[in-house]
């Protein structure tokens, strides 16, 4: 094979890579407004307002996302997979109208960890693995939003995206789970 060959495959092959973890990024910066829709003054605003948990890249090349939010009638949990992120092909989604006691689970999860004690800002850790898949996590209460995505230090350890990921998991219809 000609090295010019194989220096295009290497050059396309970086781009789709740096696409997908911009693209992710910026849909992640402006996929949550103040507050999550359904929710109004009049609604009960303590704990937990909205959980989310994203996955994208990687070899699959996939975003996957479970978002659970408050809503006035209770909760809804919302499902999306899009198989090519970069064209939003392959879309899958769906949503579910769950009871408001779905959100006391991720709420304690929230608890376990302290995250109301955490910094605004939270340290990297020194690796970043390149090809692997970009996840992050999202709790939103009355007054803040937390965002930790997978090369942030977790206070304290543990494993709180898998955590939070089992836990959004675990409310998806069997038909649906992974």
């Amino acid at each position: 094979m000609k090295p010019w060959i194989v220096i295009l495959i290497a050059a396309l092959v970086i781009a789709l890579i740096i696409g997908g973890v911009l693209g992710y990024r910026w849909y992640q910066a402006t996929r949550h407004p103040a507050a999550p829709s359904g929710v109004t003054g009049g609604t009960d605003t303590s704990g937990l307002l909205l959980c989310e948990y994203s996955r994208t890249g990687g070899m699959e090349n996939e975003l996957y996302i479970l978002t659970l939010t408050r809503t006035e009638q209770g909760a809804e949990l919302t499902f999306e997979r899009y198989r090519n992120p970069n064209n939003w092909s392959s879309a899958y989604t769906s949503t579910y109208k769950l009871p408001a006691d779905a959100l006391e689970g991720l709420y304690a999860i929230f608890e376990s960890y302290g995250m109301a004690d955490w910094p605004e800002e939270l340290e990297k850790e020194e690796w970043e693995l390149l090809d692997a898949p970009s996840v992050s996590v999202t709790f939103q209460t009355a007054d803040r939003t937390y965002r930790i995505y997978d090369d942030d230090v977790i206070p304290g350890g543990g494993p709180l995206l898998r955590d939070v990921r089992e836990a959004l998991e675990a409310l998806l219809p069997d038909k649906v789970k992974q």
